[in-house]
């Protein structure tokens, strides 16, 4: 399911978020 994804993605984001600084 392509939700799935989008909910998996945002969590693997928060994850790297926290461990990498943003380029922003």
């Amino acid at each position: 399911m392509i939700l799935h994804s989008i909910w998996f993605n945002l969590l693997n984001q928060n994850q790297t978020s926290s461990d990498r600084v943003p380029d922003s």
